[in-house]
């Protein structure tokens, strides 16, 4: 279980990069980027399950989406706190 979630949570970049793509191609207002960042956390995880990519159950999986997800919000958030925008 380890490993899945170091993977799960490393995939908190990979989120917050799929999020500005989307952000970027989809007229999205900013208040719905971290729903947005949260599902793209669960669907990314659950990619990573269906892949075979680790031994952890399908809950397991999901709720790792969930904190990736707001992990990427949560980097966002803080990275445009402390460059002033």
């Amino acid at each position: 279980m380890e490993s899945e979630a170091l993977i799960g949570l490393a995939g908190a970049g990979v989120v917050m990069g799929l999020v500005a793509a989307v952000r970027q191609a989809v007229n999205i207002p900013a208040r719905f980027t971290p729903i947005l960042a949260v599902g793209l956390g669960i669907g990314w995880n659950l990619a990573l399950k269906g892949a075979e990519f680790g031994d952890a159950g399908w809950g397991a999986t999901a709720i790792l989406g969930v904190l990736s997800g707001l992990s990427a919000a949560g980097l966002y958030s803080g990275g445009k706190a402390v460059s002033g925008q």
